[in-house]
Formats: structure tokens, sequence, C-alpha cells
């Protein structure tokens, strides 16, 4: 995905002060571009929190910018900004409404032309479960799109009645897209690839994923064989967990696992920054391919050495 400068800082912007859409929109009154922010940011500190302007200070810097696009680009995550025609209009309306919402799957799903919004308790009953399960197939059967939070319990049932019944349905996370959680909902998430493998007809489907969410879930050998399962073509593995983010070492090994465990394609990545990287990867892992992220950063001749 390339994006604008202008989305560039607003993304830039939206994220250093997240979750904070107050101070956001304070700064967009005054100033009117989050590019003029990141340029006279000394400016805007009369109208922060002095804690909230030194978070943005920290990260009004280069390195924290391309982190962020490499972020995104890596994990298959769209940023969609408020300058974007396609920000959901419904969300669009309500007052301080997110800057950027982050999405992965079908955009065109983000304004479904009927949508209906379920939550509740994590801890259903049965015959709440199935209650809202029911309710939720009818309204896809009659073209109507649910929205929730694929959490365990009620909003777990909406998603699956929705699938059943064969409106797309849109999943709000707040560990954000690339996580699957609670590990419990791995079977939905299975259906949710379903979906899109049989959505996208004869183009090829792949799944990226990390490790786990930390060292006591680890869970990508599972996860890859769902994937595969699932209809997937292949499966790129990030050997980090979630909470690791770009910390500590890649575990190559976890790479080696998959590609045992599957046998469709599976792409390596994590701590590949020279072409001497890229040969250890593959020989240590039997890896398919190499996803090259940071490597590449300031250094895109790697492609071709």
């Amino acid at each position: 995905m390339v994006y604008s400068d202008k989305q560039r800082y607003w993304i830039w912007l939206s994220s250093a002060l997240c979750p904070d859409c107050k101070s956001f929109y304070r700064l967009l009154d005054e100033y009117g571009e989050a590019e003029y922010v990141w340029h006279q940011l000394i400016l805007a500190r009369r109208l922060l929190r002095p804690a909230t302007f030194s978070r943005l200070q920290k990260a009004r810097t280069g390195e924290y910018m391309d982190k962020l696009m490499e972020r995104l680009e890596t994990r298959n995550i769209v940023a969609v900004t408020q300058l974007d025609e396609d920000y959901p209009d419904r969300l669009r309306a309500i007052e301080e409404a997110p800057p950027t919402i982050y999405l992965r799957g079908d955009r065109a799903a983000l304004n479904p032309e009927k949508a209906f919004a379920i939550v509740g308790s994590r801890k259903a009953t049965v015959d709440g479960a199935r209650f809202v399960q029911t309710v939720a197939n009818d309204l896809a059967r009659a073209g109507v799109s649910i929205v929730s939070g694929l959490a365990a319990g009620i909003d777990t049932h909406a998603h699956m009645g929705c699938l059943e019944g064969g409106a797309p349905t849109l999943a709000v996370l707040g560990s954000g897209p690339d996580i699957v959680y609670p590990p419990e909902n791995r079977e939905l998430a299975a259906r949710i690839v379903r979906a899109v493998v049989a959505g996208a007809g004869s183009v090829p489907v792949s799944v990226k994923f990390r490790k786990g969410w930390d060292e006591a879930s680890v869970n990508a050998v599972d996860f890859a064989r769902m994937a595969e399962q699932s209809g997937a073509a292949a499966v790129t593995v990030h050997g980090r967990t979630r909470m690791q983010f770009y910390a500590g070492s890649a575990d190559w090994d976890c790479i080696a696992h998959v590609r045992e465990a599957v046998s469709i394609p599976v792409i390596g990545n994590g701590d590949v920054f020279s072409p001497e990287d890229y040969f250890a990867l593959k020989e240590r892992t039997g890896c398919h391919g190499v996803m090259v992220a940071r490597g590449a950063q300031g250094n895109p001749w790697i492609f071709r050495q």
C-alpha cells in the first residue's frame, strides 16, 4: 500500500497520540494539517498536557515513521484515515471518531449498505448464544453485515451466524488486526480465512502471522495448519511473538517447525538484513521464500544483492 505524504503524517500523528482522539482533533483544528504539527511541533506544546507533548516529541523521528509504515506493510494491514473516501461513513459521523482505523481483509466491506452491531457477555448462556447466532444468520441472509468484537461468547456467535448467512462480518479487535485473541477463536479465524479464499476465486490467498501472542502461548504451527486446511495458498511466519514487537531475535527454529508441519509454501520473516541472512534463514529453516522488511530500509539494493 502506497500512502501520500499527507496520509503518512496523518497516520503518524494518530498513532503517536492514540488513543487520545481529543488531542488529535485539537491540533488539527489549530493547525489544519498533521504535517504542520510534525514540522512545527514546539508550537503544539501549549495545547497539550506535558506527558502528551513528551510522547509526541519522542515519536517525531524518521525511525518511528519508518517502523510504523514497515509494520503495516509486513503485517498486510491497511491504514484507512478520515482523509480517505472509504473511511466508514457511520463511524465518521460520531464525535471524535478514530482518526485512523487499521484493516486486514476486504476494504470494500467497510461501508456495507446495511450493518448491525452485536456485542454481549463473554459468558453467554447456551440459549443466549444460540439466539444471537440465529438472529445474525437471519440478518445476514437479508443482506445485513454484522459488526462485533471477535471476543468469546456473544461476539463469537454473532460472527458465526453472519458467516453462515453469507454476509461480510466485521471484527473490531482491541488487540490489533494481526492477532487472534482470545485463542479459543481459532476456529472462527479459520472460517474467516475460508470465506476470504472463497471470495477471492482464482486469486491465491496467503496468511501472515507471528510466533504467538507471547512465549506462553506459542501457536505458529497450529495456526499454520489451520490456514492450510482452510485453503490458504501460502503462509508467512515472523519468528517473534506479538509482545516482543521487534525486540530480541527472531526465532528461526519456529519457522522451521512450521515448514515441517505444512505442505503449502512457507515464507520466513525476521532479522534478514543482508544476503548472508537470507541464505542462512533458507538453509536453517528450509522455507520456500524469504520476506525482507526492515532490512530494506535504507538499503533497497538488498534485493539485487
